[in-house]
């Protein structure tokens, strides 16, 4: 994995399950994937507020972000 240098993953059904769960496994990993140095993003049609912050402040990210179908970048 360390030819890796970034992962952008969608968020539904991807990062979160169809009822916004983030599982452990998930959370765990992306944790992981951020302690080695690779930055981890996601790209969402969803607006940045809501489930989508909480999740995102959650996995305590700091990389950017494509939210609100790419029109906005946090």
């Amino acid at each position: 994995m360390q030819s890796y240098k970034l992962f952008i993953f969608d968020f539904d059904g991807t990062l979160v399950d169809e009822n916004f769960h983030l599982s452990p496994n998930v959370k765990d990993a992306v944790i992981k994937l951020v302690k080695r140095g690779i930055i981890f993003s996601v790209a969402t049609g969803r607006p940045y507020r809501g489930i989508v912050k909480e999740i995102f402040e959650s996995l305590n990210l700091v990389s950017p972000q494509i939210v609100n179908g790419g029109a906005q970048i946090i």
